[in-house]
């Protein structure tokens, strides 16, 4: 702005108007870098247009959230055809301004109202700060950082870097954030091989093994746990013909007790599909060769011991489970 701002500030609380027809981007950004919430709002009466992108990609909302103004802020993203998400051509969302100049207020503010950030972006952003062993930053960036998995361009892990930096405060709180600590590098190696490798102090190696056993210990718990659930019941029921007094008895597997057995009754012997009618004039093999009733016939004999047979498989088949023939 040419004018200056107190005397500005007067003639906009007179209502006096600016005779030009438009703003330029770089004074409306400057305004509010400032958070100079009146003058913006005349601005935007006079017709200036708050969602208009600079050379660097940046709108008004960018530089207001890196200022942390939080009125001007909610002014702006109530004006029409705004968007909240606006990259700049760095990637960066008026939410990642925001969290990087630690205005966590104005953070929590844009990200219930759907703001969000580029993950490749915040990445970036982690392994940076790692580099440069900024551990303030880190955990402002790891708070805000919903990924498990930070890599860099190259695909290294911040754990490689921190191992070659020798940082053992920056690896304890990307242990303690929940990175994971699985991915190799250019050569295949995992942050506990390089630092095996590169002979580190020993509290770094003894971090890495002691994050990688419970790890271990975590996954094989869950694989139990999916065993258990998947396992078949103790006790299953396995089915029986007693050929001799027509009943059926379930038998469950460990317990053969009498009280397992019970009897059934008449009535569903009769309706038994699988019970001959033979079975009511059973003749035992003994008796065979030396008295049999009058009323049976060598043909009887011969329908019987088909019958046997035919119920010896069946129950052969019901104990193993494969098919046998006669």
């Amino acid at each position: 702005m040419h004018e200056h701002e107190s005397i500005c500030e007067m003639l906009i609380k007179l209502g006096a108007l600016r005779v030009v027809e438009n703003y330029t981007q770089r004074e409306i950004c400057d305004e509010a870098s400032k958070g100079n919430l009146r003058i913006i709002k005349h601005m935007v009466n006079n017709g200036a247009d708050v969602s208009y992108q600079n050379t660097d990609g940046r709108t008004a909302l960018h530089a207001s959230c890196r200022g942390g103004h939080l009125d001007v802020v909610k002014f702006l993203i109530n004006q029409p055809g705004v968007n909240i998400n606006v990259r700049d051509n760095k990637n960066n969302t008026p939410l990642t301004e925001a969290i990087l100049n630690m205005h966590n207020n104005l953070a929590e503010y844009l990200q219930l109202h759907g703001g969000r950030t580029v993950e490749r972006r915040m990445m970036y952003l982690i392994c940076k700060a790692v580099k440069n062993r900024d551990k303030r930053l880190v955990k402002q960036l790891l708070q805000w950082f919903n990924g498990s998995i930070v890599t860099d361009a190259n695909g290294e892990s911040v754990y490689h870097t921190c191992i070659r930096n020798g940082d053992q405060d920056m690896l304890k709180t990307l242990l303690k954030a929940g990175i994971s600590f699985r991915e190799v590098d250019f050569f295949g190696n995992t942050p506990l091989e390089l630092a095996i490798q590169l002979k580190c102090d020993g509290l770094i190696i003894q971090l890495l093994a002691e994050a990688e056993e419970s790890k271990l210990k975590a996954q094989n718990s869950q694989l139990n746990v999916s065993i258990t659930r998947y396992e078949t019941p103790g006790k299953s029921k396995i089915r029986r013909r007693r050929t001799r007094r027509q009943t059926r008895i379930e038998v469950a597997s460990g317990d053969f007790s009498d009280k397992s057995i019970p009897e059934l009754n008449q009535k569903s012997e009769e309706n038994d599909d699988h019970t001959s009618n033979v079975f009511e004039n059973e003749v035992d093999d003994e008796s065979l060769g030396t008295t049999l009733p009058q009323e049976v016939t060598l043909a009887d004999i011969e329908l019987m011991n088909r019958q046997k047979k035919i119920n010896s498989s069946r129950m052969s088949e019901l104990m193993t489970g494969e098919p046998q023939y006669v």
